[in-house]
């Protein structure tokens, strides 16, 4: 699989602030969405496992994998060519 070398830049704003605060243990895994063409999510879904993290959910009609990721990983699966942005997953309530 291709790098491409500007991870941070496929990076939401909560998942670069969980990256910089380096409070937690880089082996720690927080859920993530890896956005990327449906076509790609076998391939994503691969280098997720291989970066030691654990594929959740196949998102095939949103073209993303739900995943929970180590954080030190998190920058080494952005630079891959076929993830096209990733973004800390979190809660959200419908009022």
């Amino acid at each position: 699989m291709r790098r491409t070398e500007e991870p941070l830049a496929k990076l939401d704003a909560p998942l670069i602030a969980l990256l910089q605060e380096k409070e937690l243990d880089p082996k720690g895994a927080v859920p993530v969405i890896v956005r990327c063409s449906a076509e790609t999510i076998p391939q994503v879904g691969s280098a997720v496992v291989q970066s030691g993290g654990r594929v959740r959910h196949n998102l095939r009609m949103l073209g993303a994998v739900a995943a929970w990721l180590p954080l030190g990983s998190v920058l080494d699966l952005a630079r891959q060519e076929v993830v096209r942005s990733m973004e800390l997953e979190q809660e959200f309530a419908v009022a």
